[in-house]
């Protein structure tokens, strides 16, 4: 806690507004957690959605340096990371939108498919956790990828309109950020706007209250997969996938 609050004044004396943004998220997070909910009966197989998604499943392929310095937690579960890929290697996505970065595997899974594609282009958004430097923000995107990755940092709940704006709409967006039900209610509307028609979205750690959005959004074309934890074990929250209509 000591060093949290360490973090905290030196992140309000350099970067005032997101020491403020961090403020609102933790009393979100305090107020309206993330809680598991009864999910069970709508999951499926993610070889299913793929299939749906007319892509085929397969592992990534990404050289990082991930397993030197340790599988953390934010670098999402491998059945996020086997999406990512499947979907930018059968897809071929010109325009794909990322939120929520840290170390940045997701953003490496997606950018060396882009690269093997040999087109496409990745815009992330990612306001850096108190617990980490922001020079660790996509420290795990080698170099030689980031021709084709826009990075801006800050709270999205001002980048993520200004973003969708000037570059979409988008065929893939990904929301791997602030997880409680109130920041996804209060995100959905500008994200189901953000796809191009066809274009798919998925929702890391989807609550109920944003599941009951999207399913009332595209009743015939939502998909809830569970997702393995750092622990091996299965996490209390799915992954959800929806696909926007032509």
């Amino acid at each position: 806690a000591p060093r949290r609050y360490l973090s905290f004044a030196r992140r309000l004396v350099e970067r005032p507004r997101w020491a403020i943004e961090d403020l609102v998220m933790w009393r979100r997070q305090r107020q309206s957690p993330a809680r598991s909910w009864d999910w069970s009966p709508s999951a499926i197989d993610l070889r299913e959605v793929c299939s749906e998604l007319q892509v085929e499943l397969s592992e990534p392929n990404v050289s990082t340096n991930r397993e030197a310095t340790g599988i953390a937690e934010w670098d999402g579960s491998p059945e996020l990371g086997a999406l990512l890929w499947s979907l930018v290697r059968g897809l071929r996505p010109g325009r794909v939108l990322e939120l929520g970065v840290a170390r940045g595997y997701s953003s490496a899974v997606i950018l060396t498919a882009m690269h093997l594609n040999g087109s496409g282009h990745l815009w992330s958004i990612d306001l850096p956790e108190m617990s980490l430097d922001a020079a660790t923000t996509g420290s795990l995107v080698p170099t030689s990828l980031q021709d084709r990755w826009t990075l801006t940092l800050g709270p999205s709940s001002a980048m993520l309109p200004r973003l969708v704006s000037q570059h979409g709409p988008f065929d893939l967006i990904v929301h791997d950020a602030d997880h409680t039900p109130e920041t996804q209610r209060r995100e959905w509307p500008t994200l189901r706007r953000a796809p191009k028609p066809g274009g798919v979205l998925i929702m890391d750690d989807l609550s109920r209250d944003a599941f009951t959005q999207a399913h009332e959004a595209s009743p015939s074309a939502v998909w809830v997969v569970s997702q393995t934890g750092r622990s091996g074990k299965p996490k209390k929250l799915p992954m959800g996938i929806s696909q926007r209509g032509p």
